[in-house]
């Protein structure tokens, strides 16, 4: 009865301010959202109808901003053709969209993780390079998204509390200790999840759900990478982005925030596809420990300098919380390290006090790993005043064993690294 009074509006709206829509076969898309309803138009359109003062704001914006950014977008994304004002007691301005084709990637998923990592990796990169002027700043029209993640500090602890998740705490630690973004702020589309992508024969085809439209920090649009990204395909997907350590983490914390304080505030009898999505999102953020294969390298590598001084393998063993042996192996990445929270940086300064002057390496990227799915392990990239100490698609192990007699190693084997 509802949905038909609802319809019954969206006539009278249609007749009085577009006629020309206003015999067209009219059908309501379900389920209805919280935010705003929904029906089919004809064959290519949608009407919009606001359901609370805060959808209107996003509407307001998404009429500015959405045929300006439309046209330099690789996906098809939703276009405003008319606007509607209150009306009919109606008390919100409304609108006539574009409607495109496809299904929601939670019911029609993509079939090749690595075409949706480029396609997704397009898009991002191409609404991060169009000229953010004017561009609206987070805030509550876009739920704060692209705000600086330390302002979620005290909700996402809070949600961690309540959630007993103890897993969780040293991710959005690292995320919080992750350098906050400071250059001018981006495009964010701010809500890139399963449920706003559409899928058309396998492929990401659009994007749709524009509220949280903003200019702010692209960690809140990287974080896809775990809301919708297999493990497997996330290195591609940041590669072609140029992703950095910080924004990496960041958008990692971004994804962990907004599962915590979903799965706090809903249960799966008051918000079942979210609730499912966060569970998702979570699991996503807690399992990724980043596993690397490599090759087996000959030579002594840099770790050989280390080793030499007795005070500083002492504290490398206290670096790696277990007892280390003399004797690194080098590993031959397939391609360059992108290293994510887990790794942290260590000045060459609290090795020992004059260990840069002595070594020529300012510091050091370390990561607890554990190493053939057998033996504990400290990885490591040097790096000096010019740039890293080696090439950026090898690292160097140590460990609580010598690897190469423990595990039968020549040059040129493959092995398995999981960083922790």
């Amino acid at each position: 009865m509802l949905l038909g009074r609802q319809a019954e509006l969206v006539r009278r709206l249609l007749a009085a301010q577009l006629p020309e829509w206003a015999e067209l076969p009219l059908e309501p898309v379900l389920p209805m959202g919280t935010d705003n309803a929904l029906f089919r138009l004809g064959d290519g359109m949608v009407v919009r109808l606001p359901r609370k003062p805060r959808a209107a704001v996003t509407l307001q914006k998404e009429l500015l901003w959405l045929p300006r950014l439309a046209a330099h977008l690789p996906l098809a994304v939703p276009v405003p053709l008319a606007a509607g004002a209150p009306a009919e007691g109606y008390p919100f301005e409304w609108a006539v969209y574009t409607r495109l084709d496809g299904e929601d990637a939670t019911v029609a998923p993509v079939h090749d993780s690595g075409a949706l990592a480029e396609d997704l990796a397009r898009f991002v990169g191409a609404l991060q390079r169009i000229d953010p002027t004017g561009g609206p700043p987070p805030g509550e029209h876009n739920f704060f998204r692209g705000e600086p993640l330390a302002r979620r500090d005290a909700a996402t602890r809070a949600a961690i509390v309540s959630l007993g998740v103890d897993a969780a705490r040293a991710v959005w630690d690292e995320a919080i200790r992750a350098p906050e973004w400071t250059r001018p702020g981006v495009w964010i589309h701010g809500d890139l999840d399963a449920r706003n992508l559409l899928v058309a024969d396998g492929r990401l085809s659009g994007i749709v759900d524009f509220g949280g439209l903003g200019v702010g920090d692209p960690a809140c649009d990287v974080m896809v990478a775990w809301k919708v990204l297999p493990a497997g395909a996330r290195g591609a997907f940041r590669a072609a982005l140029s992703i950095d350590d910080a924004t990496w983490a960041r958008a990692r914390g971004w994804a962990l925030s907004q599962a915590v304080v979903a799965l706090s505030s809903y249960t799966i009898e008051t918000n079942a596809a979210l609730v499912r999505e966060a569970r998702r999102w979570l699991a996503e953020v807690l399992d990724d420990r980043g596993d690397l294969t490599g090759i087996v390298q000959p030579g002594r590598g840099l770790g050989a300098g280390l080793m030499a001084d007795d005070a500083v393998m002492e504290r490398l063993r206290e670096l790696a919380g277990f007892p280390i042996v003399p004797g690194t192996l080098n590993v031959r990445l397939p391609a360059p390290l992108q290293r994510g929270p887990s790794w942290r940086y260590v000045p060459a300064a609290e090795v020992a006090p004059d260990w840069e002057a002595r070594s020529g390496q300012t510091g050091y990227y370390l990561a607890s790993v554990t190493i053939a799915g057998r033996y504990r392990g400290l990885a490591f990239q040097a790096v000096e005043p010019e740039g890293p100490g080696y090439p950026l698609d090898q690292v160097e192990l140590f460990s609580e064993v010598h690897l190469r007699s423990a595990l039968g190693l020549r040059d040129g084997d493959p092995i398995v690294i999981a960083v922790q």
